[in-house]
């Protein structure tokens, strides 16, 4: 006699989040049958953490940040294994922060419609700003933001305290397949945590570039308030030097591959005579 064996069949059921933060409780269901028999071993497995349980249905809160493929299997009690299930799960993690100098210009915004951003997320500081005005470097990768919420350009990003009250950003740069960077003003001192939003189709852009003292691109010629003036040698095809005129008696040469984007940050801790 000739007795053909079946191998099990499995699904997953449910995941409870596709998409979460880091920390996140995520539970996972699936069924296995098998025609001729019970089913002995289960096994889950991540594409970034590899094995993940031995059991049916599980709950976790470990994931790592990033896009997980998450597989399931069964094995039935002659040792046959099913072929694979698999789900997609993506888990962010908190960017990373970096406390930078304070600044002296204070611009801080009044309030929006809450309800009209669809993301919200914490961040929280390793230890609280060490005075008013402070202001925090964000980094955002594809390993810890999902670009595909937001603009093209970030142009939805915005920032508030816990209490949902706006604070003022300077998108620095932009790259949706890459490293962003986006300085945030924090107006408090002693202050630990604040909110990201994003993923909002109406936003109007709010970056502000005068959260830092001086801030040039170099795009038009409607210059920072604390530059009178903006010349370039004629070398400009190749790296040529930009000369910053403040008050008409002093001015500043910064060298810089004019002929591509270009973006200068500085601060002015006093008056300087004569060429720098």
């Amino acid at each position: 006699m000739i007795r053909i064996k079946g191998i099990p069949v499995v699904n997953i059921t449910t995941i409870s989040r596709s998409s979460t933060v880091e920390g996140t409780n995520i539970t996972f269901n699936a069924t296995a049958t098998d025609i001729d028999g019970p089913i002995a071993v289960f096994q889950w497995k991540s594409s970034i953490d590899g094995q993940l349980s031995y059991s049916q249905n599980f709950s976790t809160t470990s994931l790592s940040p990033g896009y997980h493929n998450i597989t399931f299997r069964a094995r039935d009690i002659d040792d046959y294994w099913s072929f694979w299930d698999n789900e997609t799960v993506f888990v962010n993690d908190i960017p990373t922060v970096a406390g930078i100098v304070n600044p002296e210009v204070s611009v801080q915004g009044d309030g929006f419609v809450r309800s009209e951003w669809k993301r919200d997320r914490t961040i929280t500081l390793s230890s609280g700003t060490p005075s008013s005005n402070y202001l925090i470097a964000i980094t955002l990768n594809t390993t810890n933001f999902d670009y595909s919420h937001t603009a093209a350009n970030g142009s939805d990003l915005h920032f508030t305290d816990k209490d949902y009250h706006v604070l003022s950003h300077y998108i620095g740069e932009w790259n949706s397949l890459g490293e962003s960077r986006v300085w945030v003003e924090i107006p408090t001192q002693n202050t630990t945590s604040f909110k990201i939003l994003y993923d909002n189709p109406n936003a109007s852009a709010s970056s502000d570039p005068t959260i830092l003292e001086i801030a040039e691109d170099f795009t038009d010629t409607d210059f920072h308030p604390s530059i009178a003036s903006i010349s370039y040698n004629n070398t400009i095809s190749q790296d040529g030097f930009a000369c910053f005129c403040n008050d008409g008696s002093s001015s500043h040469h910064i060298r810089a591959n004019l002929s591509q984007d270009s973006i200068v940050y500085f601060r002015q801790v006093g008056s300087v005579g004569g060429q720098n």
